[in-house]
């Protein structure tokens, strides 16, 4: 069997998925690509975690954030939540997706922001918050 580079292209959360797997067994790389297709379509990533559409499991998370309140959330979820944590750790926060409300300033949570600028006091006031995926706990 002669090995070559076997490709796919999955839609998911906005994001263009290249794949590759180089191989000699085409059938069991189709195998492959079906199942992680299956996989992020079970997820239902863009419907559940999107920042501002719907009642996903993002908003609602989001939510009791705001509102200082607890919030079950399912298995599958943990250990996504707690790899994040890690990698906003990582990265010296860098990588900080518990800036929310910064971003929704700048009109990032609407499809067409027809806002102003915010001000800079505005700014400061989350810039000063400083808050990070370690402020959320995850128990179980």
């Amino acid at each position: 069997m002669q090995t070559s580079i076997q490709t796919t292209r999955l839609l998911s959360f906005g994001t263009v998925i290249d794949i590759s797997i180089y191989t000699a067994d085409t059938h069991s790389a189709q195998q492959a690509f079906d199942s992680l297709q299956q996989h992020f379509s079970q997820l239902h990533i863009h419907t559940r975690l999107h920042a501002w559409q719907g009642k996903g499991l993002l908003q609602q998370i989001n939510q009791a954030i705001a509102a200082g309140k607890p919030i079950n959330i399912p298995p599958v979820t943990r250990p996504f939540l707690q790899q994040i944590r890690q990698l906003a750790q990582q990265s010296d926060y860098l990588f900080n997706p518990a800036i929310g409300h910064l971003i929704a300033l700048r009109g990032f949570h609407q499809e067409n922001w027809t806002g102003t600028p915010p001000t800079d006091q505005e700014i400061q006031y989350w810039v000063n918050k400083q808050p990070k995926m370690q402020d959320i706990q995850v128990h179980g």
